[in-house]
């Protein structure tokens, strides 16, 4: 479906015509995906035309240009105001699709990138209706499991909506249509639902939402279970989703330690983000432990190095333990409930707070 001209995009805080928004051939983001960007949505209410979430969508974007280190040249503030005016000045009253993206501009072309490289910001808007189709909304769509996976979280940090991650989900759509379907499903690198190609997925069940984690929810039970057993509040503004990878621990740990109230210990559901979390520690001149104790979860062979207190569990066991699970449900026997042994590794990461 073409693109619906509008008037003006917004491009490093000018408003220039749509066909003026143009770069050089050789920009380094067109060569190498070096760009992170976010879709939101604008709609009709009978108080006008109001952006879906676009604090957490802006958000976002400054976390994503984070993790690839790019540091975007305008405040929070400076891009809703651009995305507000760029939905108005096209009198997009009807409702928008707005795409604000930043990009490693026109310089040099070799990949070693600095982290002080001049970022361009660019904010677009224009009519878009339902991504698969109007007739989506009711009649729901033909979907397909690719056979393309999605990004090993090891890979390239997929929580950063990067424009180079987009590449797989190019494939999967292609491959779709080619079949005769509307979309295509990914799975992960273990075989578990993952998302569509530009899509989320969520799993209803008798009416309720049902979503089945990769990762089991039981590591925040036994989070909120000690809050209740010590008889202390829970504050959701301290909980923040993350993969498990430590780039992104460490944008979110940054994001965490950046609060008024900065929390003295932190716990990770993995080892690999409590790594994520000590760094932006450092790079907040924060000590861990005194400034900060943390915590993670497995025990990894870095762990020691580190000094990293943490739950240990068995890796090795639990492996073995789930592939005798799966073969006896395979063999049509119930579903069993295993609890395995985890002990408690006290090291130099974690110590009462200072003062």
């Amino acid at each position: 479906m073409p693109l619906k001209q509008t008037k003006n995009i917004w491009f490093n805080d000018k408003l220039v015509p749509w066909e003026e928004a143009t770069i050089h051939v050789l920009t380094y983001a067109l060569h190498y995906g070096a760009a992170v960007f976010e879709g939101i949505r604008a709609y009709k209410t009978d108080d006008g035309c109001k952006i879906f979430r676009l604090d957490e969508h802006i958000k976002r974007l400054l976390n994503s240009a984070k993790i690839y280190r790019m540091n975007v040249p305008y405040s929070h503030q400076e891009l809703k105001n651009a995305c507000q005016i760029i939905v108005s000045s096209n009198d997009l009253n009807e409702g928008a699709y707005i795409r604000p993206i930043a990009f490693r501009g026109y310089d040099d072309l070799g990949l070693h990138a600095h982290d002080n490289d001049a970022i361009d910001v660019v904010v677009a808007a224009w009519e878009w209706g339902p991504y698969l189709g109007n007739a989506s909304l009711n009649d729901g769509v033909d979907a397909c499991v690719s056979s393309w996976n999605k990004i090993n979280p090891n890979t390239i940090p997929f929580m950063a909506k990067a424009s180079g991650n987009y590449l797989s989900a190019t494939l999967v759509s292609i491959e779709a249509r080619q079949n005769g379907y509307d979309e295509g499903i990914l799975l992960d690198s273990k075989g578990m639902v993952s998302e569509g190609a530009g899509e989320n997925i969520f799993m209803v069940k008798d009416g309720k939402h049902a979503m089945n984690f990769v990762v089991p929810p039981m590591r925040r039970q036994g989070y909120l279970k000690s809050h209740e057993d010590g008889g202390l509040p829970v504050d959701p503004g301290l909980e923040i989703a993350a993969n498990s990878t430590s780039d992104e621990a460490r944008v979110a740990g940054r994001t965490l330690l950046d609060r008024p109230d900065r929390p003295t210990a932190i716990f990770a559901m993995s080892d690999e983000q409590a790594f994520g979390v000590m760094l932006s520690a450092q790079d907040l001149g924060i000590r861990v432990p005194g400034g900060l104790s943390v915590v993670g979860v497995d025990d990894h062979d870095q762990s020691e190095l580190v000094g990293l207190t943490t739950v240990r569990q068995d890796v090795v066991e639990l492996g073995a333990l789930a592939g005798e699970l799966l073969l006896e449900a395979l063999a049509g026997g119930s579903v069993r409930h295993v609890e395995v042994p985890t002990e408690l590794i006290l090291r130099t990461s974690t110590s009462p707070p200072d003062g």
